[in-house]
């Protein structure tokens, strides 16, 4: 269901993205069914291409900012990037709301985001 808001996301189609993740909230689809189901997976391919070398900054941060416009209809909704290919710097350029190293950091980033902490 949610392939197509995927590879919106990998494409970095900025508007067609906003317009489905709004649909999907139309249709009752619950915030977390659409993050993990179309904008996380998106961004997880283009971390892993990005790591490849078969994506670079430019389209990583059109990427983003698809990303990014899809979860601010989807309010309330933190994004976090990590992981070793990626950085602060990137996060910070990419207007992510926190960046951890590894998973360990990740987990408590993430209760600190979601206020629990």
């Amino acid at each position: 269901m949610f392939e197509e808001l995927k590879e919106l996301i990998i494409v970095g189609d900025e508007d067609k993205a906003k317009t489905l993740t709004q649909k999907f909230l139309s249709m009752g689809k619950n915030a977390d069914e659409i993050m993990k189901g179309g904008l996380v997976v998106g961004m997880d391919v283009v971390g892993q291409r990005f790591k490849e070398y078969e994506m670079y900054l430019p389209e990583v941060k059109m990427s983003a900012t698809a990303m990014k416009a899809s979860k601010e209809k989807i309010s309330g909704v933190k994004v976090m990037v990590g992981g070793s290919p990626l950085t602060q710097e990137f996060a910070d350029k990419v207007g992510a709301d926190g960046f951890a190293p590894d998973a360990l950091r990740a987990i408590n980033l993430a209760k600190k985001l979601a206020g629990k902490q």
